[in-house]
């Protein structure tokens, strides 16, 4: 049974959006703190979110952290 009774394709292009988040947005915004590791993990809510929607939950993510600059 796929994750989340998603399809591959459906869990990809989350995976995508994720990724490309964590690149462009999050990355940037925690080099200048200590290193540590991140895990961002797509919940069944991520599936039916657009992608201004993930960026939100990781400006969220980013300002509990430290880095938010927003």
């Amino acid at each position: 049974m796929p994750r989340h009774k998603q399809s591959a394709v459906a869990r990809n292009k989350v995976k995508r959006r994720l990724r490309e988040l964590g690149r462009t947005t999050l990355m940037p915004a925690l080099a200048a703190l200590p290193p540590l590791d991140v895990v961002l993990r797509a919940a069944p809510e991520a599936y039916r979110a657009d992608h201004a929607m993930l960026a939100a939950d990781v400006q969220r993510v980013m300002a509990r952290l430290g880095g938010g600059r927003a």
